[in-house]
């Protein structure tokens, strides 16, 4: 994407953004059943701890003399069966303020190894391998997807940046492994991404020569892609049956697709996009 201290320094960002808004959950809110069925905010946190984790470790054996394949490490420290929900829910049981202290302090080294990383290694993640700045990107996308759940759970309106590029950056990476996640074969036709970032700036990605297009507005690309609304909730056009596949299937993330979200009637978009100082403000004027 771009020089990694500029990635890490969004990567920070994003932390922060998520920071501030559990920084003060009472227990009660700590315990707010998400979305994601089964995930309360602080599994969602767990979550991130652990993965930031299982990062910071395979940025660190990226770091060595000799650095073992995707292959090995998948196999021995990031099984998925580890990562994933159980050991989430495991750092899930202690105390409010261990796991974020945790989260904190894993997510500070990981930024320190990512920037110290030499620019020719590459992470071993999950039976491939990313640059350093694919991981960071990574990061933020997740970050932001676990962010939006705590959102809705909070009643909150989601936080819409220019940093969305990088989720719609890790779909497009991922398209042909969307497909495939759903047992899909992908289409032999490229497709054209025209998206408009919060600032009015266009993000694009594909070719020129392609008639598939997917066209709409970067935060609802990302909302679908990060599997968090149905595309039927969003504004997202499809031109063409290649496009109009991807957006059935797309996803940000590799491995499983999971369940998704189901469509849902919205009272207002404007109410679950603005956020809530904005909401409040608008309110006031009327």
């Amino acid at each position: 994407m771009s020089d990694i201290a500029v990635v890490v320094g969004e990567l920070r960002e994003e932390w922060g953004t998520t920071d501030r808004m559990i920084a003060k959950l009472s227990s009660a809110q700590w315990n707010l059943e998400t979305p994601s069925p089964g995930w309360r905010i602080k599994d969602q946190i767990a979550h991130l701890a652990t993965s930031d984790a299982a990062a910071l470790a395979a940025a660190k054996f990226a770091g060595l003399a000799t650095p073992p394949s995707p292959a090995e490490v998948t196999g021995k420290a990031l099984d998925p069966s580890v990562l994933g929900d159980q050991s989430a829910r495991l750092t899930a049981r202690m105390p409010q303020p261990v796991v974020v202290g945790l989260w904190r302090a894993t997510r500070r080294k990981l930024a320190e190894t990512l920037i110290e990383l030499p620019s020719d290694r590459r992470i071993p993640w999950f039976g491939r391998s990313l640059t350093a700045s694919a991981m960071a990107s990574a990061r933020i996308m997740e970050t932001w997807a676990h962010t939006v759940d705590i959102s809705d759970a909070l009643g909150l309106g989601i936080d819409a940046t220019d940093r969305l590029r990088h989720t719609a950056y890790m779909a497009v990476e991922n398209r042909d492994g969307s497909f495939r996640a759903h047992d899909q074969d992908p289409p032999d036709e490229e497709v054209r991404l025209e998206l408009t970032l919060p600032s009015g700036v266009e993000w694009i990605a594909g070719p020129a020569h392609t008639s598939s297009r997917v066209l709409g507005t970067a935060l609802d690309f990302c909302l679908v892609a990060a599997r968090r609304r149905h595309r039927d909730d969003t504004d997202l056009q499809a031109v063409g049956l290649a496009a109009d596949r991807w957006l059935q299937v797309v996803q940000a993330y590799a491995g499983a697709a999971g369940s998704g979200r189901q469509p849902r009637a919205l009272e207002s978009k404007a109410d679950i996009f603005m956020p809530d100082n904005e909401r409040r403000a608008d309110e006031q004027q009327q």
